[in-house]
């Protein structure tokens, strides 16, 4: 069954002060994405398979992402928020695809878009009798240049302040109304690749095909500056970076694959220059390996929960890997995002 998401968009006081967007004239998809690149600090990397045909786009005083929706509502089929698939963004560039483009209810704060999509009613048995419950379903879209993912080490605390029924009356849940665990963990927030943090509000029940008069609250993010550092894979190298120093301690052939070569294991110390509580806290978790200048792509990488010792997968590889690349994190700082979205509603098509 497919929804049709209607809303009323609202925008808030901005969260910075972002540049914002004015034009009125008839381009190239892709004259657009790199005008809109200036005004984000970061690249709008869209699919081959994205028809770059002429579009008629007027904005005034528009943000970032209310650029962004506008020119991909305008193609008709572009779009960023893609359901399907949970890695692959790098956190400094918003990937374009060949997708319908679907409305969301949504907020603009200043250089984010929050949106609501999607809404689910459940229900616990339990000895002392059934409870009820929904789910409204949020997401946070960064734009490039701030990463706000997972694997860059952001953090994202939602709170909501805000949430009344189609009737104005008041759904939002007390601290001993919280539903306790079930007996079946159920996914709180659907994966979406990119520069993007989910949130699920667990609220009274409420009507579905009515939906949500208002949902509002604030989210902090924490985030750093991203800088990449390439690491020559030499045992015994040390590599200077933002905040201490990395060192190979060895580079070793793991498995090999046959026509395609080998996995290989990767091992490096960071020695953080003043005392630091995780890898995590310096770089982010992401790495990427290759041979000369041909690399494998940005991979999820884990760290020990101890210690400042860790291991790179790489490969498979024709032969050994000659350097790695690391995200390093810096300037980490607070953002206050504030929210509002009215008139929730998903209708059934």
């Amino acid at each position: 069954m497919r929804f049709i998401a209607l809303a009323l968009v609202i925008a808030l006081a901005p969260v910075q002060d972002p540049s914002r967007i004015t034009l009125d004239r008839t381009a190239k998809f892709s004259e657009f994405c790199a005008s809109f690149e200036k005004a984000a600090g970061g690249k709008i990397a869209a699919d081959d398979e994205v028809e770059d045909k002429e579009i008629k786009l007027s904005l005034k005083d528009a943000s970032f992402f209310e650029a962004v929706d506008a020119l991909c509502r305008a193609h008709g089929s572009a779009s960023y928020v893609d359901l399907s698939d949970s890695f692959g963004s790098d956190g400094l560039e918003l990937r374009i695809k060949p997708l319908p483009w679907v409305e969301y209810p949504s907020a603009y704060p200043g250089r984010f878009k929050v949106a609501a999509i999607a809404m689910a009613r459940f229900t616990c048995r339990q000895d002392a009798g059934d409870r009820q419950w929904t789910r409204l379903h949020l997401l946070v879209f960064g734009p490039p240049g701030i990463p706000i993912d997972h694997s860059s080490g952001a953090t994202c605390e939602w709170t909501m302040a805000k949430a009344l029924d189609a009737d104005g009356k008041d759904v939002l849940l007390g601290e001993k109304e919280a539903p306790s665990e079930p007996m079946v963990d159920i996914c709180s927030t659907p994966y979406v690749e990119g520069n993007v943090d989910g949130y699920a509000a667990v609220l009274k029940p409420f009507d579905l095909d009515r939906g949500l008069k208002v949902a509002a609250g604030t989210l902090k993010l924490t985030t750093a500056d991203p800088v990449d550092l390439r690491v020559p894979l030499e045992v015994g190298k040390e590599v200077e970076m933002p905040g201490g120093t990395i060192t190979v301690d060895a580079v070793r052939e793991h498995e090999k694959k046959g026509a395609r070569g080998a996995t290989w294991r990767i091992h490096l110390t960071l020695k953080p220059k003043a005392k630091a509580a995780s890898i995590g806290a310096l770089l982010e978790q992401r790495v990427r390996c290759g041979v000369d200048k041909d690399d494998s792509g940005w991979r999820y990488q884990s760290y020990p929960p101890s210690g400042m010792t860790f291991e790179v997968q790489a490969g498979p590889l024709a032969n050994a890997p000659t350097w790695v690349r690391l995200r390093v994190r810096t300037n980490p700082r607070t953002i206050d995002v504030p929210f509002e979205l009215k008139d929730i509603v998903f209708k059934k098509e």
